[in-house]
């Protein structure tokens, strides 16, 4: 199977392109989407090797997003440091632009760039969950009642965002069978 067949790797495909949009302007959540897909690939890597299975161009493109993460690291170099901040950072950027996309949402402005912030809501709460964030505690003193609702209602915030940037890709693809229909007022004055 070629490396670019991969389903594993195809996987992955999202979050790099997203690391690359916020690369000129949030490079610490850049920072963090690539060390995301290279845990990920560590992970595909060890799994392969288990298995007995030696894969040189996957072993070649983990090499080569190390080496990005590293230069990365030398490039930013304190800004990268405190990570419990930086994830905050990443944390608060992510739950404003859920809350602006599902405003907008919410009050029928539905736009592809609605639908592509909820995708990349969707992907960022992603990384933040498989880096540890929110903790329970954090969860609970979190400005945003979003995680306490979503965890109750016991659904992923993450999945909500996707399952949005779906239903608003298909309204604008369809927006007839999605219009909103008349609310049917009867006159007062007949009572």
């Amino acid at each position: 199977m070629s490396l670019e067949s991969n389903p594993e790797i195809a996987k992955l495909k999202p979050f790099l392109a997203l690391a690359k949009e916020y690369e000129g302007f949030f490079p610490v959540c850049t920072f963090y989407l690539k060390q995301f897909c290279s845990n990920k690939l560590m992970d595909l890597y060890k799994k392969h090797k288990s298995e007995g299975k030696d894969d040189p161009a996957l072993k070649q493109t983990l090499n080569a997003w190390i080496g990005e993460i590293e230069q990365m690291k030398q490039k930013y170099g304190n800004s990268l440091l405190d990570k419990a901040e930086n994830l905050k950072e990443i944390e608060s950027f992510t739950l404003n632009v859920f809350i602006k996309a599902d405003d907008d949402e919410r009050e029928g402005r539905f736009t592809m760039e609605t639908g592509r912030a909820f995708q990349a809501c969707a992907k960022l709460f992603e990384v933040l969950n498989y880096l540890g964030v929110p903790s329970e505690e954090s969860a609970q003193k979190s400005p945003y009642f979003l995680y306490i609702f979503f965890h109750k209602l016991n659904v992923s915030i993450e999945k909500y965002s996707m399952a949005k940037a779906i239903e608003i890709s298909k309204k604008l693809k369809n927006p007839e069978l999605y219009a909103q229909k008349p609310i049917n007022k009867q006159d007062d004055s007949i009572l």
